[in-house]
């Protein structure tokens, strides 16, 4: 869950309500699993569980690791959906941020005249530009993708074609809403700003 992450690392209260969120789901999981999920030392979760031990928020079952098992108290319930609650309100406080900030992105483009455009990519990014550039006023004329399995499918009402038909489609744009390989994908089609279609990669 945390693997590769630059901008946005763990807090306490984060390894806190992961711990608990996969003892809810399985009592008897061990503690060398629970390191793997929040990417911790086994000593240092060991640690956690004695504080939740000693604040009531679990209690234990067991004499030894191998038969040991963990199971959320009341109290320990109630500080869950606490911590869980807190993490909602910060998670989407962030969202509306980032998503403020991408339309503020896409704005300079349109105020800078571009209006018909094709979206590059059909997974989770392209939902997100999709919303956004429909507020703004776009016309979005083409949606391709360079995953074949995708071609023939429908994005938001459009079929999905092969970076190919972006020259038939002349936009006076392309959108790469793509996370991956967004390099890769720009370089396979900067020959087409030669041609006054502008590549936007935000």
């Amino acid at each position: 869950m945390f693997n590769n992450l630059k901008f946005l690392k763990p807090s306490p209260k984060l390894r806190e309500l992961i711990l608990l969120l996969h003892i809810e789901k399985n009592s008897n999981v061990a503690q060398s699993r629970l390191a793997l999920y929040v990417h911790l030392a086994p000593s240092m979760v060991n640690k956690y569980l004695k504080e939740f031990v000693l604040k009531k928020i679990i209690k234990t079952r067991g004499s030894n690791k191998k038969d040991m098992s963990y199971h959320i108290t009341e109290s320990g319930l109630a500080y869950l959906n606490q911590l869980f609650s807190s993490f909602m309100d910060e998670t989407l406080t962030l969202h509306r941020e980032t998503k403020d900030e991408y339309r503020s992105r896409l704005q300079r483009y349109y105020n800078e005249g571009v209006r018909r455009i094709v979206f590059y990519g059909s997974a989770d990014l392209a939902q997100i530009s999709f919303n956004a550039v429909e507020e703004i006023g776009y016309e979005v004329i083409g949606v391709v993708d360079s995953d074949f399995s995708r071609h023939g499918k429908s994005f938001a009402g459009r079929k999905i074609e092969s970076p190919s038909a972006i020259e038939r489609i002349k936009p006076d744009a392309v959108l790469i809403a793509s996370f991956a390989n967004r390099e890769k994908i720009y370089q396979s089609i900067s020959h087409l700003e030669k041609k006054g279609i502008r590549i936007i990669s935000l």
